[in-house]
């Protein structure tokens, strides 16, 4: 047999696995970090074809041709395994391409610097024929510039290894056994490299890292069936996209829909891929407030009329930009605040509501009282107020107990609050006493409006413990004046005139 054999054959053979390797990738299309993949693998099967034609016995100057070649796929590995480190782990950015663009660039100078060494001779010195075995091969004495490549090179590795090593501090099993089968091939390759540089290879200058990278192909591709190395960021990050709780929606430049994820197909009541490519106001014609939102450009509140009745969300809108920082489309991601909403807007109602008889307590009601003044006051429109007071509240409280007392109150404001329109204000200022405001009637109109509510009043009929009893008010009635400065001196003016009510008998209006 050709003694040549056993040392061209463990490097055909990685080349081989290695483009095996390259060949699979290629084969599929949600490879993250595809290219930086293919051309790891088609450098490294450089290296080791390059590595093996060194042992075919050829001249001094014919080694030292493939020598040179041999470095494009040494000097561009370590930087390609590092950008393909950043995009397994999902360290992509600005900078990490930064970062790529000068490793590269440095890539391209050691090989120059290689190929013109006859100018500097600082890379190797001189070359010899070593002869001492079964036959001929190429000898380097190595200069500085050698031993800076390797040192930078090194440098490179360790970066590749420290990113490796903290994938395996990740809480998912799956991704802690990528990170594994990952390392394992980084460790060989540190070996194989340290065996070569301490000068222990098992031939003379024979460079056992190309041998190891059989083992990194080997891995690779029982890692790629295993755990589905290459798909499992994409298909992860599919997954939970899909997955999300809220609503998520993707746009295109022109506002056609690119993606929606499951709870927004559940959301506008779709089915999941149907809306792909329709703009979204023509797709989604119910929701304007959404559409608004995104028109604009702006984070909002929305609130949207749907099957489960009025929902609130929450709208972040994000502009999506491609690596040139051009505008490529919009992200819409709807986080569902209905809850808090709701809750909201019961503090609010709480806040401005009496507990005893659900009508506008003392606070709420002279906020839109003073709002109605000076809305009175700019554009001229008559307001009036009236004063009600419950007559002799405190001979039925006395007499049957704060329950019929109680309830007399809320029977009290209903009633009178079924009787004041829409646009009038009502609500109660404390104990018996209550207001009501009336927009846009004058005088004689409040009058009319007040004697109404008085006989509504009085026909009031409270189950007591003897029967049934009635109970009557006396109501104060002030027109807005132009000798009013504030509402405090329109309500006070009905308050003398609920006074002279209750003079002249109660169960009457006075103005």
């Amino acid at each position: 047999m050709d003694p040549r054999l056993p040392y061209i054959i463990p490097y055909l053979a990685s080349a081989l696995g290695i483009l095996t390797v390259a060949f699979i990738v290629l084969q599929h299309r949600r490879i993250r970090g595809k290219r930086f993949l293919v051309f790891l693998c088609l450098s490294a099967a450089l290296w080791s074809l390059t590595e093996g034609l060194l042992y075919f016995g050829f001249s001094r100057e014919v080694n030292l041709a493939i020598s040179k070649v041999q470095y494009i796929g040494i000097a561009a590995l370590p930087p390609l395994a590092l950008m393909m480190a950043f995009v397994v782990f999902g360290l992509t950015s600005s900078t990490t391409r930064k970062i790529g663009y000068v490793l590269f660039v440095m890539a391209g100078l050691i090989i120059i610097e290689v190929w013109l060494n006859n100018l500097h001779n600082l890379h190797y010195s001189s070359t010899y024929v070593i002869d001492t075995g079964s036959f001929p091969m190429l000898g380097l004495v190595h200069g500085p510039l050698w031993y800076a490549v390797v040192a930078y090179h090194y440098l490179i590795t360790l970066a590749t290894t420290i990113i490796i090593i903290r994938g395996l501090r990740s809480p998912v099993p799956m991704y802690r056994g990528q990170s594994l089968v990952l390392l394992v091939s980084i460790l060989v390759v540190w070996i194989a490299n340290g065996v070569y540089v301490a000068g222990l290879s098992p031939v003379p200058n024979m460079d056992t890292g190309p041998i190891a990278f059989t083992v990194v192909a080997a891995s690779f591709a029982w890692g790629f069936f295993r755990f589905n190395l290459f798909d499992i960021v994409p298909a992860a990050k599919e997954e939970i996209f899909l997955s999300l709780q809220d609503p998520v929606i993707i746009l295109d430049e022109n506002g056609r829909i690119v993606e929606l994820n499951r709870a927004a197909a559940e959301l506008f009541d779709v089915a999941d891929g149907s809306l792909i490519g329709e703009r979204l106001n023509g797709a989604i014609p119910f929701f304007p407030s959404l559409d608004a939102a995104i028109a604009q450009d702006t984070s909002t509140e929305i609130d949207m009329k749907t099957d489960q009745g009025d929902m609130y969300f929450a709208v972040r809108i994000s502009n999506l930009k491609d690596r040139k920082e051009r505008r490529i489309g919009k992200l819409v991601v709807m986080h569902d605040v209905t809850v808090r909403k709701h809750l909201e807007n019961k503090l609010k109602q709480m806040a401005a509501t009496d507990a005893l008889t659900g009508v506008s307590n003392r606070r709420h009601l002279f906020e839109m009282a003073e709002r109605e003044y000076y809305r009175a006051r700019r554009y001229g429109y008559d307001l009036c107020a009236v004063m009600i007071d419950i007559d002799r509240f405190k001979d039925l409280n006395d007499r049957y107990g704060h329950d019929v007392g109680d309830e007399a109150l809320r029977q009290f404001a209903k009633t009178c609050k079924d009787e004041v329109r829409g646009g009038d204000i009502f609500g109660r200022i404390g104990g018996e006493e209550f207001v009501t405001i009336y927009t846009n009637q004058n005088l004689a109109q409040a009058l009319r409006a007040a004697e109404r509510l008085r006989e509504q009043i009085a026909a009031i009929a409270i189950t007591v413990p003897d029967g049934k009893t009635n109970i009557t008010a006396s109501l104060g009635v002030a027109a807005l004046t132009e000798d009013d400065s504030s509402f405090d001196d329109l309500l006070k003016r009905a308050d003398e005139a609920l006074y002279e009510a209750k003079k002249a008998g109660r169960n009457c209006v006075r103005a």
